[in-house]
């Protein structure tokens, strides 16, 4: 009986169980009741301590960065750090109506109030420089928090090692905020070590870090596959087997069963351990159920888990269900960490029994897929949907596709259903077209004859006007109580530099991504949040923090690009705070193989990275050497010193350590012998010469390294040609490749000459003397830095004796003071490893002869030839390519721009999508920028030197050539976007 009523509750109830919630109200936040973890970081903002807040999706974390902003005091300042440009807009709107405080905007083509603010939105590519900038000392002086959301981003390519420099650079409390960190405790040891050191620098008691873990999502996600107008669900066990999960040890510890699962997987689990059960001889009562390892005796008449679970309550709360789940999964993770196969595929098959079959995914046109998808979900109250595609084109496609459907379908409509109305409708026009042209012959005496007038002339009443001129409703998806006035803003704003797009506004169909303008992407994101867009196909970069909860999410066509990470950040935007208690997620034409992999797969761990460069190091040296009073330089000192020895990878192993602080240690002295040797800094380590224009250029290093060996050797002074200098900056600060086959190039080049192009299509080949240079740059490099490789391996040698000594994947291992027996397979590599001079060369790669010089002459970055695996990338060694750059099939579009300032013939010639062409152009134009301004300054201080012998001669003559550059192509840019803000 008691069975049954606690089965019913948590099978049908299911995701609508009751929550225990908490009564006690805060009167720090008296607008919303917090929760106990919520509870913790408020007052963790109160003492001033840093913060590390892991929660999912919609469950309150971001109340820890409002609340410290309205803690910031009145002539404070708390920096908000969002990880895209896209984002920066919505969280300063946000912010700015919810605490009205001042709040600024920097970006690196838009900035506002940042002096004068209290809350400033950033990026961290802009918190950098604020952090280094020797001009925004007073803002660094009156910070007070730094709010890093999604600190995940710190692994991937978006990311990159900036969000490390700056974290390590922050001498203020931290809130670090995400929903899909999977090693925030190595996270927490890495802000506590820094923490620590900050505290014996500036001797201060050390600020303790907090790290608050909530697990609980407010909604369920349901998960099903789309085929043939129907919805399959899925079960998340249901989908996986045995030998990956045994292969990968365990699920994934994010993983998470709404009730009805838990009852499903519970279900199967005891079918499998009954079905392998005994009769116990000595007592008929009782059962033995047989493992692998111990044979367990139970009794039949034993009370059910369920009863067991739950009995001391008649109802089924749900934090005690989710408790459950959990004792459930255990259950399965032990056999699959007991490698019981058999066991974990019975479990699978009766999770799985009674399923229907279904052809998965469908053959069917991908057009036809998705207008079907969508009317689906719309007969099932499945709206508001986010699809996701990796893929700009694809979300536009698919945008346009539903809303021809939608067209359509209204068309026929009208020439059907409705046209007897619509006849009547036009009757009645054409007779008030009739009065009207009357009422214009006849003169007007009086006013009150004039308003009649205008009466007849409104012709229609509201209902037929609406009929006659709006959508149908059944053609539309917008929402019915959707704030049209509001939409109407959006949509007129929008409409001049987005007219496809509004147009399908219009229907209630959008679509998404970073290639969108910034009035675009407003009226998306404000009129989604408004419900009256009910779909929008997006990428990726929607799932970055933007705030547009969704009761559905589907994803569509499989891309190398969506992999967990992205699948947990896109999922989980699904399940609507206050609106929906189950989320749903559907996948679209995505192989099983797929599904299964997403969901079995952990979220990847933050990486680590080599958090200095030799740019930075010129950042730092200036930075020191500005700074006005004793106490600002010791504070820029230390800065520095928390940057050098407090790096994420030293503090992940007692290996990593010891990689990352020789590294750290030998990369900065090498590097400033390169910067002496190039002329950049003196011997007193001061920066002289051009390396403040370098400075500026730290986004496009190394390739601002050679700029200024290229600068100082004179070749922009004897180029005449401005474009052969525009060519060149593209070679060197543009990569967008033709990724084409030697054959596919030659047809490149008929099809211009066919069509007549007028763009080059591919950079020309670049000068013998160009290239000349590029190699004597980087004899010079390679000079310096093979002394850093041999001398970083040289105490890493010292430091971790015989780890060059095991093979990589076999982990066979020999050891130079170990005796081997002759002819074994060890005691030929100790031989062979005795027989080789002392370099810097894997053992294993010293047996084909490999010296240190062949090394660095055949230079490859990539390679694993040296004794230990140290980072040689080119910011760590500002090495270029010198691969013949004329069969580099590098796009000419920059080039091209400048000489026809058409962006129409970048997609059309140089085959680029429209979304990229601005960031393109823009990139190239910011660039240009920098570079005209560096000399202009170089020279307004020139031409101030009273000395006899001046450089002015020698700035002025290239100065004045950018200065012609830049001018013609932001001339060129201004015609191409006269409609977006920029600040260049």
């Amino acid at each position: 009986m008691m069975e049954s009523w606690y089965r019913f509750q948590v099978e049908t109830v299911n995701s609508q169980l009751p929550r225990a919630q908490n009564t006690k109200k805060d009167e720090r936040v008296p607008h919303f009741i917090p929760d106990e973890w919520q509870v913790k970081f408020l007052t963790a903002v109160d003492d001033k301590q840093s913060i590390i807040i892991l929660a999912p999706t919609a469950s309150g974390k971001t109340y820890a960065s409002e609340y410290a902003m309205k803690r910031t005091s009145e002539h404070g300042l708390c920096i908000y750090v969002s990880p895209t440009k896209a984002l920066v807009n919505q969280v300063a709107a946000t912010v700015y109506a919810r605490l009205t405080a001042r709040v600024g905007v920097f970006t690196r083509d838009f900035r506002r109030d940042i002096d004068v603010c209290k809350i400033l939105v950033t990026v961290p590519q802009c918190l950098e420089i604020l952090l280094l900038s020797p001009n925004h000392q007073k803002l660094r002086n009156k910070l007070e928090y730094v709010i890093f959301d999604e600190i995940h981003c710190m692994g991937t390519e978006l990311g990159d090692d900036v969000w490390e420099k700056c974290m390590l650079m922050c001498n203020t409390p931290m809130i670090g905020l995400s929903a899909t960190v999977s090693n925030g405790d190595e996270v927490y040891n890495w802000w506590t070590r820094i923490e620590k050191r900050r505290s014996e620098l500036y001797m201060k008691p050390e600020r303790q870090v907090n790290i608050i873990r909530y697990n609980e999502r407010l909604a369920d996600l349901n998960k099903y596959r789309y085929s043939g107008k129907e919805l399959y669900p899925m079960h998340p066990i249901g989908i996986m087997n045995s030998k990956q999960l045994i292969e990968r040890g365990s699920l994934p510890v994010d993983l998470s069963l709404s009730p009805k699962e838990t009852l499903q997987l519970h279900d199967a689990l005891q079918e499998t351990l009954y079905a392998t059960m005994i009769p116990d001889r000595k007592n008929d009562d009782k059962l033995s159920i047989i493992t692998t390892t111990t044979t367990t005796t139970v009794s039949k008449s034993s009370p059910s888990p369920l009863v067991s679970h739950f009995g001391d309550d008649w109802t089924v709360e749900r934090t005690k269900c989710n408790k459950f789940s959990e004792d459930v999964l255990q259950q399965f993770r032990t056999m699959i960490e007991k490698n019981e196969v058999q066991k974990i595929d019975s479990v699978i098959q009766n999770i799985n029994k009674g399923e229907n079959q279904f052809e998965y995914p469908e053959r069917k046109q991908s057009a036809n897929l998705i207008v079907e998808f969508i009317s689906m979900l719309r007969d099932r109250d499945l709206l508001p949907c986010i699809v996701f595609s990796d893929s700009r084109r694809l979300c536009e496609q698919n945008a346009t596709t539903v809303g021809k459907d939608l067209e359509r379908k209204e068309e026929k409509l009208r020439s059907g259903r409705d046209k007897q109305r619509m006849d009547k409708i036009k009757q009645e026009l054409e007779e008030i077209e009739k009065d009207k042209k009357r009422l214009d012959k006849r003169s007007i005496r009086n006013k009150e004859e004039c308003v009649n007038n205008d009466d007849m002339r409104n012709g229609l009443n509201g209902v037929d006007s609406d009929f006659y001129y709006k959508y149908l409703p059944e053609c539309t998806l917008i929402h019915r109580k959707a704030d049209k006035e509001m939409a109407n803003r959006f949509v007129m704003d929008a409409k001049e530099t987005n007219p496809e797009l509004v147009k399908l506004i219009e229907r209630g169909v959008a679509y998404h991504h970073s290639g969108l303008n910034a009035k675009g992407r407003v009226a998306v994101e404000a009129l989604f949040r408004n419900r009256y867009i009910q779909v929008v196909f997006a990428t990726s970069t929607l799932a970055l923090g933007i705030h547009m909860p969704t009761k559905t999410v589907a994803f569509v066509r499989d891309s190398i690009h969506l992999d967990a990470l992205n699948y947990r950040q896109e999922s989980g935007r699904s399940g609507r705070r206050g609106f929906d208690v189950q989320g749903h997620v559907v996948f679209v034409d995505i192989p099983l193989s797929k599904i299964r992999h997403l969901t079995i797969s952990r979220i990847p761990d933050i990486a680590a990275s080599f958090p200095t460069s030799i740019t930075l190091l010129m950042r730092l040296l200036h930075l020191y050497k500005m700074s006005g009073d004793e106490n600002t330089k010791i504070d820029s000192c230390n800065r520095a010193l928390i940057l050098m020895e407090c790096s994420f990878m030293s503090t992940l192993s007692n290996k990593n350590k010891i990689l990352a602080d020789v590294q750290l240690h030998y990369h900065f002295l090498y590097s400033l012998q390169l910067l002496y040797r190039l002329h950049l800094v003196n011997g007193k380590g001061n920066l002289v010469g051009i390396a403040g224009l370098l400075t500026h250029l730290y986004y496009y290093e190394p390739g601002n390294i050679l700029l200024g060996y290229l600068i100082n050797e004179k070749l922009f002074h004897t180029t005449e040609s401005l474009k052969d200098i525009v060519s060149i900056l593209a070679f060197m600060f543009t990569s967008q490749p033709w990724h084409v086959t030697p054959a596919q190039r030659e047809n490149l080049f008929l099809e211009r000459t066919e069509k007549r192009y007028s763009s080059t299509l591919f950079l020309p080949s670049m000068s013998e003397r160009f290239i000349q240079m590029v190699h004597g740059y980087n004899e010079i490099v390679k000079e310096v830095y093979i002394c850093y490789i041999q001398d970083v391996i040289k105490i890493l040698r010292e430091e971790l004796p015989n780890e060059e000594c095991i093979l990589p994947i076999s982990n066979i291992s020999f050891y130079e003071k170990s005796d081997y027996d002759d002819g074994t397979f060890e005691h030929k590599l100790k031989h062979h490893y005795t027989q080789q001079p002392s370099s810097a060369i894997s053992p294993f790669a010293g047996l084909s002869g490999l010296t240190d010089e062949q090394f660095m002459q055949n230079y490859n970055a990539t390679s694993y030839d040296l004794a230990f695996n140290i980072d040689l990338s080119n910011k760590v060694v500002p090495f270029m390519d010198p691969h013949d750059y004329n069969k580099m099939n590098l796009n000419s579009y920059a080039l091209d721009f400048y000489i026809n300032g058409n962006k129409s013939q970048l997609i059309v010639e140089n085959q680029l999508q429209a979304g990229d062409i601005f960031n393109f152009t823009q990139d190239f134009l910011l660039l240009l920028a920098s570079i005209k301004t560096s000399l202009q300054t170089i020279v307004e201080y020139e031409e101030q030197q009273t000395a006899i012998e001046t450089d002015l001669d020698f700035f002025r003559s290239i100065s004045n050539k950018f200065d012609e550059i830049h001018r013609k192509y932001k001339e060129s840019f201004s015609k191409a976007f006269p409609h977006r803000k920029y600040r260049i």
